[in-house]
Parts: C-alpha cells; sequence; structure tokens
C-alpha cells in the first residue's frame, strides 16, 4: 500500500503540474470562472480518488 500511495502522490504533483500549465494556456482564452470551475472539478476527482 505504501507504493500505491506514493504513486498517488506523483500523480497528485503530476496532475497539479498539468492543471497548472493547462490554466495558464488556456485560461488566456478561456474566462476565469471556466478554468476555475475545471480546476475544482480535477481537484475533485483527485480527492475522490485519493479516497478509493
Amino acid at each position: 500500500w505504501f507504493c500505491l500511495d506514493l504513486l498517488l502522490v506523483i500523480l497528485y504533483a503530476v496532475d497539479t503540474w498539468l492543471v497548472t500549465i493547462l490554466v495558464l494556456t488556456v485560461g488566456f482564452r478561456m474566462d476565469a470562472g471556466t478554468s476555475t470551475m475545471v480546476m475544482l472539478r480535477m481537484l475533485r476527482l483527485v480527492k475522490l480518488c485519493r479516497l478509493t
């Protein structure tokens, strides 16, 4: 289970970087509200994945 937790942490870090890059690149084209909703949705999915 420790390896699984470590993998989840790594995936969480990678997802955080990807979301940050996506928000920085797509944020200029999209509204701030839309990008915020996408970020919240991604964080919610990550939290659900970490709980299970």
